[in-house]
């Protein structure tokens, strides 16, 4: 664990997503790992304005990693 960036992840998921803060830190504990699962692609959520959302797991792995790139980088 680096406790480096994690609030500037959850960050960038909830911006590109449109999530509310807390909704994007939940999806980054329980979905952020690096691996995407091939019988999970997506996620099923709630945008800011309480519309059905739906992630690809793809994409918010590659934004994950954009960021990490940078912090570690």
């Amino acid at each position: 664990v680096v406790p480096l960036g994690g609030s500037d992840i959850t960050r960038d998921i909830a911006t590109y997503f449109n999530l509310n803060f807390e909704v994007a830190e939940e999806i980054k504990k329980l979905h952020g790992g690096l691996v995407v699962d091939k019988n999970e692609q997506y996620i099923s959520t709630q945008d800011r304005s309480g519309g059905n959302k739906i992630i690809d797991k793809k994409l918010l792995k590659e934004i994950i990693s954009a960021r990490l790139e940078e912090i570690f980088s």
